[in-house]
């Protein structure tokens, strides 16, 4: 049945190729770090660059990471993986030939905090048509959804990286991110370890430690307990005057290199380009 559904899918999408895509074709940007930084008010800790490294050894990233809760940049993990390079590689048109009539949560706004958020039921083909081709004035966001599972043919295109089994159970997370440029997840925290592995595309990201969530000023609503309430691109101290106090760790997060987030850190993220990436939460 997957197998006719594929064909389907394949079939329904076959109007939109390479071509038709208002993508323009360009050299890789090049992003430097100081660019893209958020700009924090005098009186702030400034932001530590998060170092990258090459792929460690299990015991390694145990010892140095996992036990000690580092973050960490990590390349060479996704060199494997088909949905990096080749032709299987994800791009908008083959997102499109792949899963193009599968209908998807779509998140509009500027993020999950905003009032006028809001989402939308939609075809992965209509959403690579309003929201992935660099002319939508509004953000479109399929954040966190499991892809893989809706579309097995996409899940053949990605690798569970081996350190995800350093941890005391077997299950994987596995959720799917695809944005436009501009697209943020505001400063927040999850309870699992997480890879975030950047497929294809560029990130920033912030990161602070547990230990500072003093400093976060949590919602104190359930709904957003997990989400601070500093705007990292608008900080106000008159309303947040402990945020100086919070010490925390910034990076780019570049096509092919895998992000690693401890349980309980912090981390805001932002797309700047159009974005493809896959997060595997494990404990």
């Amino acid at each position: 049945l997957e197998h006719v559904a594929q064909e389907i899918t394949q079939y329904l999408s076959q109007d939109f190729s390479e071509s038709d895509t208002k993508v323009q074709k360009t050299l890789v940007p090049d992003f430097t770090l100081e660019d893209v930084a958020v700009k924090l008010p005098q009186g702030c800790q400034q932001l530590e660059e998060l170092k990258c490294i090459e792929e460690p050894s299990m015991e390694n990233f145990i010892i140095n990471h996992k036990a000690p809760e580092k973050p960490a940049i990590i390349s060479g993990a996704l060199s494997d993986w088909p949905a990096v390079s080749g032709p299987r590689k994800w791009t908008v048109p083959y997102l499109v030939r792949v899963a193009g009539p599968r209908t998807v949560p779509i998140e509009i706004g500027k993020n999950y905090t905003s009032e006028h958020w809001t989402q939308r039921l939609m075809t992965v083909k209509q959403f690579a048509e309003q929201y992935l081709q660099g002319d939508c004035k509004e953000v479109g966001y399929l954040a966190q959804h499991q892809l893989l599972d809706q579309v097995p043919a996409l899940a053949e295109d990605i690798c569970i990286p081996d350190l995800c089994f350093t941890g005391e159970e077997d299950d994987v997370d596995m959720n799917v991110w695809i944005g436009p440029k501009g697209t943020v997840s505001p400063l927040h925290t999850d309870p699992k370890h997480n890879f975030l592995c950047q497929v294809s595309g560029s990130k920033y990201v912030v990161l602070y430690p547990s230990t500072d969530s003093k400093y976060l000023y949590p919602h104190p609503t359930p709904l957003l307990f997990n989400t601070s309430r500093v705007d990292l691109q608008n900080v106000n101290l008159e309303e947040h005057p402990d945020f100086c106090h919070a010490k925390g760790y910034h990076a780019l997060l570049k096509a092919g290199q895998m992000l690693y987030i401890p349980p309980g850190m912090w981390h805001f993220v932002k797309s700047l380009e159009t974005s493809f990436s896959v997060s595997f939460w494990w404990q």
